[in-house]
């Protein structure tokens, strides 16, 4: 703390609150989605880190199983069944343990983050909930800010049906 005090512009009275209980926490509650499958006509971003979990219940996933193929994310896999007005993003997004492994690292997160905001802009401008929205003008306005929407063609996942890691639910 007192490195941040003496260093810090606006942090000469800080102080530590708190102190997390765990460390390393990868993963904790996700949403249950309102969809599923690998092919989605609302996809409003791409992802492709590897999937990276470290658990002893899924011995025989590894950090390597799906190195080269990207996935893209849809826009329900970021809406809250039974919840109206609340989209969600990075790490707590509609998805299962497996896909949950790469969509939390901080690039996807960045991805549907983005997309999330742009929703929610959307839907108070147009006072629709954000599960009604057109999801074209929501993946217009995220290109013009030059995120890529799909993947390119070639890409292997995408040549196999645009998917997801496996067990996405978004």
């Amino acid at each position: 703390m007192r490195w941040f005090r003496e260093r810090v512009p606006g942090f000469a009275d800080c102080h530590l609150t708190a102190v997390a209980d765990r460390v390393g926490v990868r993963e904790s509650r996700r949403v249950l989605g309102v969809q599923g499958g690998a092919v989605f006509a609302d996809a409003i971003g791409c992802g492709a880190f590897p999937i990276d979990v470290h658990a002893a219940d899924t011995p025989t996933l590894s950090h390597t199983d799906s190195v080269g193929a990207g996935y893209e994310i849809p826009l329900g896999a970021l809406l809250v069944p039974d919840v109206p007005n609340l989209l969600v993003a990075g790490r707590c997004l509609s998805s299962d343990h497996e896909a949950n492994g790469s969509l939390r690292i901080t690039a996807t997160c960045f991805v549907t983050g983005e997309a999330a905001g742009v929703a929610a802009a959307q839907a108070a401008a147009k006072a629709v909930d954000p599960g009604e929205l057109d999801v074209r003008y929501v993946r217009d306005r995220l290109a013009e800010r030059g995120a890529r929407i799909r993947l390119p063609r070639g890409n292997a996942a995408g040549e196999a049906g645009r998917g997801v890691p496996p067990g996405h639910r978004g």
